[in-house]
């Protein structure tokens, strides 16, 4: 190569790198002008650039806070947080209330069953009233005996009271052997015979169950007292007893009351000295 053109090669080798200097001289810097508020300018594989906004922000120079971001979210116990155009609202769980679900609620925190009311104490602890009959923390569990007002002395057995044995009335307080007390005329329908009389049933010093019926059987030479013991409100029996030359005189049913009329139906047997044996059914009208 002669030296004219090593001159020449020289002069365009200058040239081109006079060219590229400047060309990179001329480059734009993309961030130079982008303001990113709250956040960094990063470029893009595109030469373009664009923020990178910090935690609680967002737009694109991040200049909008996100109300919602974990920084920022107003919402307590366990709200859920919205945005509204930059602005936090709260759904509140089960329980909470407030513009930041900040309230508690205390009877909404629990489940009352079966029509139970909520009430909370003085220290904000809320619990179950429950309906008659109703029990449990959630009134979860029922009792029918719980909804009723027994007497005292009474037993309450699925929701019904019963008084003690030998007593009746709402408070359990009379004796059921007072309403067969007093003077009947007795219609005797026997196998030997029909006899008419009169008999007194008379309070009797064993016990509340006991009584006397007085003339029993119309017999006399002495005069027959037999003993009787209530079953319930309208019913009674005579036991199998022995009495002055009658070895035997027992009901073969229950005695029944008619509580309209007053009327006591006996059917009964009685044993002779001979060892003959009468059934009747007698019939005793109050007078």
């Amino acid at each position: 190569m002669t030296k004219k053109s090593w001159y020449v090669y020289g002069l365009m080798l200058l040239t081109l790198t006079v060219l590229l200097v400047s060309q990179s001289a001329c480059k734009k810097d993309p961030c130079k002008d982008l303001n990113c508020v709250n956040g960094d300018c990063v470029e893009n594989s595109n030469g373009d650039a664009s923020c990178l906004c910090d935690a609680g922000f967002y737009g694109e120079f991040c200049q909008n806070v996100d109300p919602c971001h974990s920084i920022n979210n107003p919402c307590q116990n366990g709200g859920t947080c919205s945005n509204n155009n930059g602005v936090a609202s709260c759904d509140c769980p089960v329980g909470y209330t407030g513009a930041s679900c900040e309230t508690v609620i205390p009877c909404d925190t629990i489940t009352c069953l079966n029509d139970a009311g909520c009430e909370v104490d003085a220290s904000g602890i809320p619990s179950c009233i429950c309906q008659p009959g109703y029990f449990g923390v959630n009134c979860e569990s029922y009792d029918p005996c719980l909804a009723v007002d027994c007497p005292e002395t009474a037993t309450c057995i699925d929701g019904v009271c019963y008084c003690p044995d030998g007593y009746e009335g709402d408070n359990c307080d009379v004796e059921i052997r007072e309403k067969f007390y007093g003077t009947y005329e007795a219609d005797d329908l026997c196998e030997s015979a029909n006899y008419t009389y009169e008999v007194e049933i008379l309070v009797a010093s064993n016990g509340v169950n006991e009584f006397f019926i007085s003339g029993f059987g119309g017999f006399s030479s002495p005069a027959i007292s037999v003993v009787a013991y209530v079953i319930d409100e309208t019913s009674f029996e005579i036991p199998a007893s022995e009495y002055p030359n009658i070895p035997n005189i027992e009901s073969t049913a229950l005695c029944t009351y008619d509580t309209v009329s007053g009327q006591i139906s006996i059917a009964y047997t009685v044993e002779q000295n001979d060892g003959s044996i009468d059934n009747c059914n007698l019939i005793l009208t109050p007078q």
